[in-house]
């Protein structure tokens, strides 16, 4: 669930945490993404870090990210150079854009 607040990033962190939780108890956790689970998804960022940095586990099997799926239907090459920002990203302004870019623009 999305943070009232609108912090988006807590909401990874403790989607992560949730999980963690269960890795601590001795426990084989799961997750499964949608996509490439290291494109475009934080919580798996969080995840794989803090596991490792811990001294467990971490294997992530590669998927097909929705980026990909999007160049493939629109048939863009993101070789010259591609942009991929949240909606978020674009509204407060934290990313430049670059007008020689092909630009993503997502809502995580």
């Amino acid at each position: 669930p999305e943070d009232p607040e609108g912090d988006r990033s807590s909401c990874y962190v403790r989607a992560a945490e949730a999980c963690l939780k269960e890795v601590r108890k001795g426990k084989r956790v799961c997750v499964a993404t949608y996509g490439h689970p290291t494109v475009c998804d934080a919580t798996t960022e969080v995840l794989i870090k803090t596991c490792r940095s811990e001294g467990y586990a971490a294997t992530v099997l590669p998927g097909i990210s929705s980026v990909a799926t999007l160049l493939s239907d629109l048939g863009i090459d993101p070789s010259p150079g591609l942009m991929v920002v949240t909606a978020q990203q674009l509204v407060e302004s934290t990313r430049e854009c670059n007008g020689r870019l092909d630009l993503i623009g997502r809502h995580l």
